[in-house]
């Protein structure tokens, strides 16, 4: 039994403990949880050394006079409960009480570090616009945007917008009903995120549903004519854009096209669309650097096919090379694999040879002539397939299976490749592409995953960077004019570097990416300034 000048010693000695839990838990910048009831067991099993509960009767009271198990690190196991229960008891409630303040202290605290952060993150967001060709060492910034971003506000459709005179209004002309809403959808998001970013170019778009028809285009875009509105993005097919194109050579207004058809380029329409004309260039002369001179072509039976071949015949000719053959497909799988075999031929005679010849290597009275009469050219060192998704994958195989080995044969083609899609295609790999860069994309492509719950499309990065154009032109001109946009160093965006030229053709710098492992390397850069292009 304890005597009384012990009994006080102890109580003192609780209420200091006490005093230095509570002072310590307030002020620890520990991640670690303070559990003020363990440290209070703990005082008593150290302190008292009072003797476990003699065993009750029954096995009940067995059960509930159990010890608790301390858990610290590895080091405390199993102890038995010492410390007298009505004691603890009494300073339960004050515990609680400390528990609850600490608590919610540390939830202030939680609180100001989360909204700190959201506006750090928006900041950052802010920064991330359309970059100069001048403020690429300063801008290579941003690296690791955090996973959370405030919400975009969403645009209203059809005029819903109270606009400012003070401001500058651009029309958007996009499919948003109909078979093609869905593309039009995921631009109208990537303006969103475009407008958002840049907050401060006192622009207000006012969006029109074109429902892809002509007829309905012409009618809405005349209904922006009539608020005086200047600059148009879209509309995104030729059909729609060949429907306006009178209209906007009268008024003399500014429209950047979605389409990548260059025919309806000219000095008031520029034509996004990433030009394939350039492309077929890019992919035509990285095959001659790589010493390939015999190049096959398969390409779509269609006006675009067809450019692509009188543009892969102009660039070959300044080297004096012609294609060694050329096949074209209708889309539908008997016609590609018609065109992949009658493009194939000559391939299984040529490893015959190859064959005979290895076979004969060892053969030590064979006659020189003999020797010579035994080589045979291949068909051709590359081929070129102007076609994506299923058609690529498609055509591919039927080239493997046909004897054209992309071990021995380099495929190529340009950006419609870069689809995940064909990834799992393995004829594929060991191919090469050409496509715009994509250096400064990651962080936006982050900032629209994040909030639309979906990846970015190449079409959508192309409407992104005209916002960001026109948003960066108003900033520093205070208005959008032909003169400041043509740009001889030309501007970077998620689609790299481009420029705009008097005559509506958007000029692009384009890399190489190879297919390696089920992935897309780059394997040549884009050249950063159009004076390395030339």
């Amino acid at each position: 039994m304890l005597n009384f000048p012990t009994k006080k010693l102890i109580r003192f000695n609780f209420i200091i403990l006490f005093l230095t839990i509570f002072i310590t838990s307030c002020t620890s910048d520990s991640n670690k949880t303070f559990n003020i009831l363990d440290e209070a067991k703990t005082f008593f099993y150290e302190e008292l050394g009072l003797e476990a509960r003699k065993k009750e009767k029954t096995i009940e009271n067995q059960e509930v006079k159990k010890i608790d198990k301390i858990e610290d690190l590895d080091e405390v196991k199993n102890r038995e409960e010492s410390a007298n229960q009505k004691i603890l008891e009494k300073g339960k409630n004050e515990f609680n009480k400390s528990t609850e303040i600490i608590d919610s202290m540390n939830e202030d605290k939680l609180t100001e570090r989360e909204n700190n952060k959201k506006k750090a993150i928006k900041e950052k967001i802010l920064q991330s616009r359309l970059l100069r060709e001048d403020e690429i060492d300063n801008n290579d910034r941003i690296e690791n945007i955090e996973t959370e971003v405030d919400s975009v506000p969403p645009f209203s459709i059809d005029n819903k917008l109270s606009l400012n005179t003070n401001r500058t209004q651009i029309g958007v002309l996009l499919p948003l009903t109909g078979e093609k809403k869905n593309i039009g959808l995921t631009i109208l998001k990537a303006l969103e995120i475009g407008i958002f970013q840049n907050s401060n170019s006192n622009i207000d778009l006012v969006i029109k549903d074109t429902k892809a028809d002509p007829l309905e285009t012409i009618k809405v875009f005349n209904e922006l004519l009539s608020m005086k509105i200047e600059n148009f993005i879209g509309p995104l097919f030729s059909s729609s854009l060949l429907a306006i194109e009178d209209t906007v050579l009268i008024s003399k207004v500014k429209v950047f096209a979605l389409t990548n058809n260059t025919v309806m380029a000219n000095k008031n329409i520029w034509v996004f669309g990433v030009d394939p004309q350039q492309q077929a260039k890019k992919i035509s002369n990285f095959a001659i650097k790589e010493g390939i001179e015999k190049l096959a072509l398969l390409l779509p039976k269609s006006e675009y096919g067809f450019l692509i071949s009188e543009t892969i015949k102009s660039t070959l000719e300044k080297s004096g090379l012609v294609p060694e053959r050329i096949e074209f497909f209708d889309d539908n799988i008997e016609s590609q694999e018609v065109a992949a075999k009658n493009i194939s031929k000559g391939f299984s005679e040529y490893y015959e040879a190859i064959d005979t010849v290895k076979n004969k290597e060892a053969d030590k009275d064979k006659k020189p002539e003999e020797e010579k009469s035994l080589e045979i050219d291949k068909p051709f060192e590359g081929v070129l397939i102007a076609a994506s998704g299923q058609n690529l994958t498609v055509l591919a195989s039927q080239l493997q299976y046909n004897g054209v080995n992309p071990k021995d044969v380099s495929y190529l083609g340009m950006s419609s490749w870069e689809k995940n899609s064909i990834l799992r295609e393995p004829a594929l790999d060991g191919g090469f592409f050409s496509t715009t860069s994509d250096r400064y994309q990651k962080n936006v492509k982050k900032i629209y995953k994040i909030h639309f719950k979906e990846d970015m499309t190449n079409i959508s990065m192309l409407a992104y960077d005209i916002l960001a154009l026109l948003s960066i032109n108003l900033k520093d001109h205070k208005k959008i004019n032909t003169i400041n946009l043509i740009n001889e160093e030309g501007f970077i965006g998620l689609r790299g570097l481009f420029r705009l030229k008097e005559n509506g053709i958007v000029e692009r710098a384009f890399q190489i990416k190879k297919i390696k492992n089920k992935k897309f390397y780059t394997y040549k850069k884009a050249p950063e300034n159009f004076y390395s292009i030339y």
